[in-house]
């Protein structure tokens, strides 16, 4: 007998996709607002006067 790598009943392994450009920033926003409690109106807002503020930022995420 083979023992498999995987429980009965299911069709095997799976392979995960790897995420879009769009799927990790997404990851990463969801990361900053988990990290400080914020609603998404907050974050917007806070995002956008910290580019008001400091001109262009590459990385939004390091304020």
């Amino acid at each position: 007998m083979v023992k498999k790598a995987y429980p009965p009943g299911q069709k095997g392994k799976r392979r995960v996709k790897a995420l879009s450009e769009y799927g990790k920033e997404l990851r990463e926003k969801q990361k900053l607002k988990n990290w400080y409690n914020l609603k998404e109106r907050q974050f917007r807002k806070y995002v956008k006067e910290a580019l008001g503020k400091r001109g262009k930022v590459e990385d939004a995420g390091t304020l």
